[in-house]
């Protein structure tokens, strides 16, 4: 019996609600994961490719319309001091002013190429996603920080690598750092101080996951899904962007109007 370890009622316990607890966090951990890295940009790639030229046609018209009226009060302004306009001044001050909106179409531009690129990749097959997935959670079980608080500085960045391959769905290199994670030894813990620090923090993760799902499902892209979900919905989005885009289309053309007659 000497140098044997007896494992209590109480110890053994722990030890079944710490197993569980490590499945649970590691199912949320997928969860968030696939939220991110496939949900997410399903539906923003969804929504672009029907939507997203139009609405940066709107954007664009919105921007156009914003600096012609500023561009009017600027050659009022002029005009009141009994100043011709001065026309390279002013249109390099408006250049200034909508640094901001160029940037922005620019983000929103960046969107649809992404959204282009994504719909032209490669996709794995149903049988394949499913591997994917499994063993991202088995990788995720071996070597997720929060699950292994003493892994070491290349286990991290190893499973940082795994979170790579997961987001852009290469199974080789999951199915490669799967079998590095398999060959890790599970560390045994043993003292009831050491199971219950391990199941407290076991039980945040948990925590503070689900607050991390509830938080992203509430954001872009996931706010787009009801219109991917629902054609009606896409079919009347679409419309009253076209009609958005024709009122500013009018008012545009009246300003530009405007503008002719103020340099006359």
């Amino acid at each position: 019996m000497t140098g044997e370890i007896i494992n209590f009622p109480d110890m053994k316990n722990i030890e079944k609600e710490i197993e569980k607890l490590r499945t649970e966090l590691s199912m949320l951990v997928i969860e968030y994961d696939t939220l991110r890295f496939t949900d997410g940009p399903n539906i923003e790639t969804a929504y672009m490719l029907e939507l997203g030229g139009l609405e940066y046609s709107v954007f664009e018209a919105q921007c156009e319309l914003k600096r012609l009226m500023r561009k009017r009060d600027f050659m009022q302004m002029s005009i009141n001091r009994g100043e011709k306009p001065d026309m390279k001044a002013i249109e390099k001050r408006l250049d200034e002013e909508f640094q901001i909106y160029k940037e922005k179409l620019d983000e929103e531009l960046h969107k649809i190429n992404k959204s282009i690129e994504r719909a032209n990749l490669p996709t794995l097959s149903a049988d394949e996603e499913k591997e994917l997935k499994r063993l991202y959670r088995k990788i995720v079980k071996k070597l997720h920080p929060d699950l292994n608080p003493d892994a070491t500085d290349e286990q991290k960045r190893l499973f940082q690598n795994a979170v790579a391959a997961y987001q852009n769905g290469d199974l080789s290199a999951i199915r490669m750092i799967a079998d590095i994670a398999n060959g890790a030894d599970d560390k045994k813990s043993n003292g009831n101080d050491v199971l219950f620090h391990i199941k407290e923090n076991l039980e945040k993760s948990i925590k503070n996951m689900n607050e991390k799902i509830s938080k992203i499902k509430s954001e872009y892209p996931f706010t787009l899904a009801e219109f991917t979900r629902d054609k009606n919905k896409m079919s009347e989005r679409k419309k009253e962007l076209k009609e958005i885009l024709e009122k500013y289309k009018q008012a545009i053309e009246n300003y530009e109007r405007i503008l002719e007659e103020m340099m006359k």
